[in-house]
């Protein structure tokens, strides 16, 4: 169950932007669920013998916060105003979860290793200002802010109480230009800080999966983070011309990363950890323009990026690295009666590690869609959309090209059309899947999933409320 709703007062003042602004925001939530474990544990050449898990597992979660907001903004000049802002969460939370072994009739024997009782309680005070000049063209701000997050965790099982208090002072800074309506520069950079999670930093075991056990780490410290980021966009009405580009960074100091270890079967042991060398950028472009008189318009766009993540590999720094770089072109032509796009991306991808060779192995995955719409007599229309996937350079048997072809005959009733009746088709010739591929440190993984292929629809649709007729709305 969960319920979350708001009360907001504002206050707009006899003096020019002088305002007051109140937020409150209670947050309830709780949660209790059963499940069950069971795995079959087969292992080659005899290393282990083979054995079984049968667990069940009693869980509830409860929540409730309060959250309050407060912004005034002072006018000093009709240049400089000052905004002071203030902000508390009160945050309480309990995990309790009980683990039961089976013990041949019943899941009777309680498991206390895996099993666990927190209360967690968790207050931030946040305090800031931040200094406002504009004039015509521009706007500059430049602001700070102190928090303070206190928080507790107590694990009631064991009697084990953990305690973090952080202070952080997070700095912001931004700068627009707007030379006209069409057109806007803008830069900004700001100081982040987070928390670790009290399920990161509880030392209680969770073999969800077996093959996989994550433990927890009461001694992980507060991340801060470093961003920035410069977009500029313009806008020619005239000509239809639109060009938009850009840049995201940022760095984080104290990154929550994992410390993995691998034993002789292959199963891996992670525990969160605090790791600093974690950056990422990236560069985007695209821009639009109509050919032949305005015939048609061409959209074009490229994306290139780089992350570089740390992490620990049997207690050996591991650094990886991943490049993408993703070009896009599309085409349209509209009309009153039919609408046609065809488009195709590209997408190359180069991750690196420096402790697993076989990671570093490129591959690239592209696109081909287009859709066409056709307004008939009667009020009746037709859609019909369709998608082609290639992925290369992927392990044998992965390397999947699929055509994903929808359509749709759609009827409008009424003169105000309110009544909308579609029969759709989806995926036609009922390729549908979903391939994925996941890089880690150590290992490559390719997935495919069956999932939901071709099947058809009957859609009914009515818009409440209109009071136009289809003849007003043209005027």
């Amino acid at each position: 169950m969960d319920i979350n709703f708001g009360m907001r007062l504002n206050r707009n003042f006899k003096k020019k932007d002088r305002n007051l602004n109140i937020l409150y925001q209670p947050i309830y939530s709780s949660n209790i669920s059963n499940s069950h474990l069971n795995t079959d544990f087969v292992y080659l050449q005899g290393q282990l013998p083979n054995s079984s898990l049968n667990q069940e597992r009693k869980q509830e979660n409860f929540k409730m916060e309060h959250n309050a907001y407060i912004t005034y903004m002072e006018p000093w000049t009709k240049k400089f105003r000052t905004e002071f802002n203030y902000n508390f969460i009160d945050n309480k939370t309990s995990n309790n979860r009980n683990t039961f072994d089976y013990g041949g009739t019943n899941y009777d024997i309680f498991n206390p290793a895996l099993s666990n009782n927190f209360e967690n309680k968790r207050q931030t005070n946040k305090i800031g200002t931040k200094l406002i000049y504009e004039v015509k063209k521009y706007k500059v701000s430049v602001g700070t802010s102190y928090r303070n997050i206190f928080q507790q965790n107590i694990n009631i099982t064991t009697g084990q109480k953990l305690q973090l208090s952080v202070n952080n002072i997070l700095p912001t800074a931004s700068f627009n230009y707007r030379p006209n309506q069409g057109s806007n520069l803008s830069v900004f950079y700001n100081g982040s800080s987070q928390q670790p999670d009290i399920t990161q930093m509880q030392p209680v075991v969770d073999n969800t999966d077996p093959n996989r056990i994550v433990i927890g780490n009461p001694d992980l410290k507060t991340t801060f983070s470093n961003n920035g980021s410069i977009n500029y966009y313009f806008y020619k009405g005239v000509s239809d011309r639109n060009l938009y580009t850009g840049s995201n960074f940022g760095q984080t100091y104290n990154q929550i990363s994992y410390a993995t270890s691998y034993d002789s079967l292959g199963r891996t042991i992670s525990q969160p950890i605090n790791l600093d060398g974690n950056y990422y950028a990236n560069l985007y472009f695209g821009a639009g323009m109509p050919l032949f008189k305005r015939f048609m318009k061409i959209y074009y766009n490229l994306n290139v990026s780089h992350n570089n993540n740390v992490s620990l590999v049997n207690g050996e720094r591991n650094i990886s690295q991943s490049s993408t770089f993703a070009p896009g072109l599309s085409f349209e032509k509209h009309t009153d009666s039919y609408n046609i796009t065809l488009g195709s991306s590209y997408s190359y991808n180069v991750p690196k590690s420096n402790i697993s060779i076989q990671s570093n192995q490129p591959y690239y995955s592209y696109n081909i869609e287009g859709s066409v719409y056709f307004k008939l007599p009667k009020k009746f229309a037709f859609t019909i959309d369709g998608d082609y996937q290639n992925n290369g350079n992927r392990a044998s048997g992965y390397n999947l090209n699929y055509f994903i072809l929808n359509a749709s005959v759609s009827k409008t009733f009424f003169k105000t059309e309110d009544l909308m009746i579609a029969i759709i088709a989806n995926d036609i010739l009922n390729q549908n899947i979903n391939n994925q591929r996941y890089i880690s440190s150590n290992q490559i993984v390719d997935t495919k999933t069956q999932i939901i292929k071709r099947y058809f629809l009957l859609r009914l649709v009515y818009k409440f409320n209109s009071q136009k007729t289809k003849v007003e709305d043209e005027y």
